[in-house]
């Protein structure tokens, strides 16, 4: 019973590490004050505006009001994800490896499964977030800086990432 409860959580982890891996660009989108405006997939771009789709509702955003493009998430965002996966991971692997260790000299590791998936949930948590740290700080990100200007709008829009 406990191996298929493994085997289904690990094909389910699986999933939802193939899914979450699906390129797409996501870029923010910030006006000449600085202050965010938009964030989004990058569906395409013209002449003069750009199209972003965030929650299935896309939104034109004119070259005039763009000061600044960031691609990709922020820091944040990779932390998160890694601390989310470390944690289920972490939790399901304390959670089966609990009550294992029956009639051995080492009492102390004697936990119940409750015990097993919090302690695993903590460190698996930690640990995750310390690896999406490390991803993040490694993860090239560029800043594109338009600052209303459609020539600079023009030049810089060759250099994003293709459609």
């Amino acid at each position: 019973m406990r191996k298929n409860i493994i085997c289904t959580l690990t094909v389910l982890l699986y999933l939802l590490a193939s899914h979450a891996q699906v390129k797409h660009i996501y870029i923010r989108v910030f006006n000449i004050a600085g202050e965010r405006i938009a964030k989004g997939k990058l569906i395409a771009t013209t002449d003069s505006s750009l199209l972003i789709e965030k929650d299935k509702v896309q939104h034109e955003i004119a070259v005039s009001s763009i000061g600044v493009i960031k691609i990709k998430r922020s820091l944040g965002h990779a932390v998160a994800v890694g601390a989310v996966i470390g944690g289920v991971s972490g939790g399901i692997i304390g959670l089966a490896s609990a009550g294992q260790d029956k009639g051995s000299s080492f009492e102390i590791l004697d936990y119940s499964p409750a015990e097993g998936f919090a302690g695993g949930l903590i460190a698996g948590g930690a640990t995750g977030a310390a690896i999406g740290a490390l991803c993040g700080l490694l993860q090239k990100r560029q800043t594109i800086v338009i600052n209303g200007n459609l020539a600079a709008w023009q030049k810089e829009r060759q250099s994003l990432p293709s459609l």
